[in-house]
């Protein structure tokens, strides 16, 4: 490991990527996967498009992309930098294109939800046709949030629609992009996490959890992902031997693995430190892990919050900022055993309370969009067991009986809710989604 620390300066961090840099792809408007014959058409296309005379700086871009990814060097040393795209676009076969403007849309879609609900058929069929039309005018828009929201609405009715269910994924994936484009390294990482458990052998996914675990600080988890990459990569090269790129491609992964493995941090016997720089006072430590865990930093936040406790800090802001950095990063038992250790330390102070039931419905919300159902379950019920007028609570445990298949309990629970606030639109809108499915 040491020869490695030598040749990649020996740093446990790396500077962080910038994804929203235009790759040559993205030049090119061409996928991740295109062949060398799509790539040529593209860059032919571009150019009778931009011709140098008119288009000089635009021309030059697509000159160099076409020149990187026509070589198997070149390209293979880009893949490994930048993130997949998917191959799939949001579409429907049976609606081509978004026909009216959105305003008209979402007036179309409150009339004929609505008729539907008396359980008019056609007014049903009107209604999921217009939720599809919807969600490919916010696509347009590159609004990946509201359109999952809507294809969502459309599973909850026709669950088997396997075009729906697809361009959900698609959608999800493309949301992953735009997180991952704004350099919001933790964000992105958590939505392609997600995607790679309902789809463990797609290598777009896996790839690009590979590279936003690296910008994370995650390396042992990116080793883990370039180590499998690597695998699938060798296998198909054992097939086609003859292939340059997958040869090409196969080295920049190693390489890879080995400039990852080189940042993860050995462990060493505890040491005395000849000098030390001094830390800053409590207030000053707990401000600025907050700041840091307002971009997403939980690692360093962690680092200076239990330092801080190291050193005699037991306060307030300490133990829930630290139970929350915790569950940030994935350590679920570290943060609830902090918070519920902090109860007794702080006489049952309500802002830890609080932050144990935010902390159940968290998870929960993870795990369901991970399809983990039964620690969903766990965790929902465990937030209403200690907060019984939990509106989320009762629309995510809502959410995994209609999964399940039992729209009857969803809308019991749903209208709990209700019972809490008459006035929440999204739960009225989808005890009216359950009833139309209960009655097909």
């Amino acid at each position: 490991m040491d020869f490695l620390k030598k040749i990649f300066g020996g740093k446990h961090t790396a500077e962080k990527p910038d994804f929203s840099k235009d790759t040559c792809y993205r030049t090119l408007g061409i996928s991740w996967s295109a062949s060398q014959q799509e790539i040529k058409a593209a860059y032919f296309g571009k150019v009778k498009e931009y011709s140098p005379e008119i288009y000089p700086e635009q021309f030059m871009a697509i000159r160099k992309a076409y020149e990187v990814l026509k070589e198997p060097d070149s390209k293979a040393e880009l893949d490994v930098t930048c993130l997949a795209e998917p191959s799939l676009k949001i579409q429907f076969s049976d609606v081509p294109e978004a026909s009216s403007s959105q305003v008209k849309i979402n007036q179309a879609i409150a009339e004929a939800e609505k008729a539907a609900e008396s359980g008019d058929s056609i007014a049903r069929a009107q209604w999921i046709r217009l939720l599809k039309e919807h969600s490919l005018c916010l696509a347009e828009r590159a609004a990946w949030a509201d359109a999952m929201t809507d294809l969502r609405t459309v599973l909850s009715l026709v669950p088997d629609d396997t075009e729906t269910t697809r361009n959900l994924r698609t959608a999800k994936f493309l949301l992953g992009l735009s997180l991952a484009r704004q350099n919001k390294y933790q964000l992105a990482y958590d939505v392609f996490q997600e995607l790679l458990q309902g789809d463990p052998d797609s290598v777009e996914i896996a790839h690009n959890v590979a590279l936003l675990a690296a910008a994370c600080e995650k390396y042992a988890e990116a080793v883990r992902m370039w180590k499998a990459l690597f695998a699938h990569y060798q296998a198909q090269l054992d097939k086609v031997s003859e292939d340059e790129y997958l040869a090409h491609l196969i080295v920049e992964i190693q390489k890879k693995i080995a400039e990852n493995s080189a940042r993860i941090p050995a462990e060493k016997p505890e040491e005395k430190t000849v000098f030390a720089p001094q830390a800053p006072d409590a207030k000053t430590g707990v401000k600025l892990a907050v700041s840091l865990m307002e971009q997403k930093l939980y690692a360093q936040a962690i680092q200076i919050l239990e330092r801080a406790m190291s050193e005699g800090d037991n306060s307030l802001d300490v133990v829930d900022n630290l139970g929350w950095a915790y569950l940030h990063m994935g350590n679920i038992e570290e943060s609830f055993r902090l918070w519920r250790k902090g109860l007794r330390d702080h006489n049952q102070h309500p802002r830890l309370k609080d932050s144990i039931i935010r902390g159940h419905v968290h998870v929960g919300r993870s795990m369901l969009e991970g399809n983990h159902i039964t620690p969903a379950l766990t965790h929902l019920k465990q937030a209403l067991a200690a907060d019984s007028k939990n509106i989320e609570a009762y629309d995510l445990l809502a959410q995994i009986y209609l999964q399940k298949g039992d729209p009857m309990a969803a809308i019991d629970l749903w209208t709990k809710a209700l019972k809490i606030d008459p006035r929440d639109k999204k739960i009225q809108r989808s005890i009216r989604a359950a009833k139309i499915r209960t009655r097909r």
